[in-house]
C-alpha cells in the first residue's frame, strides 16, 4: 500500500513539476487568465503587497551568497515593484500598473547591464505570483 501511494505520489509531483516548468517559460498570466471574476486589492492593500514584495527582494539582493543570476533577477524584480509603487502614486490605474511595468523592465532587461542576465522564465514566474498577492 505504501509503495502504491509513493508511485502515486512521485508521478504527481513530477506532473506537478512538468506543468510548472512548462507554466515559467510561457507568456504571463494576465488579469483575464485568473480565474472567477478578479477583484483587486484596495490600494492601501496593494501598497502593502508592494511594500512586502520588496522588502523580500531587497534582502536577496543583500545576501552574500546570492549569486549573478539571481542578483539580475530581484535587481529586476525590485525595480518592477518600485515603478508600481510610483504609478500608484501618480495615480495610474490599478489594474493597469502591474502589466505596465512588467513589460517596461523586460524592455529594459534586453540593453540595461544590470538585468541582462535576468531569466525571462524566472522574472514571469515572479510576475505570476505577484498578480496573485494583488488580487483577492
Amino acid at each position: 500500500m505504501v509503495a502504491i501511494l509513493s508511485c502515486a505520489f512521485l508521478s504527481f509531483s513530477s506532473t506537478t513539476l512538468s506543468a510548472q516548468a512548462t507554466a515559467s517559460v510561457a507568456a504571463p498570466i494576465s488579469v483575464e487568465d485568473l480565474p472567477h471574476e478578479p477583484q483587486w486589492k484596495s490600494s492601501v492593500e496593494y501598497s502593502a503587497v508592494l511594500a512586502s514584495e520588496r522588502a523580500n527582494a531587497a534582502q536577496s539582493l543583500a545576501a552574500p551568497t546570492t549569486k549573478e543570476l539571481e542578483f539580475a533577477l530581484y535587481t529586476g524584480y525590485d525595480r518592477m515593484l518600485g515603478y508600481m509603487e510610483a504609478d500608484m502614486a501618480a495615480g495610474v490605474p490599478i489594474e493597469k500598473i502591474a502589466v505596465n511595468n512588467f513589460i517596461k523592465v523586460n524592455q529594459e532587461a534586453i540593453s540595461d547591464p544590470a538585468l541582462v542576465n535576468m531569466q525571462a522564465a524566472e522574472f514571469n514566474a515572479l510576475f505570476e505570483a505577484l498578480l496573485v498577492m494583488l488580487h483577492q
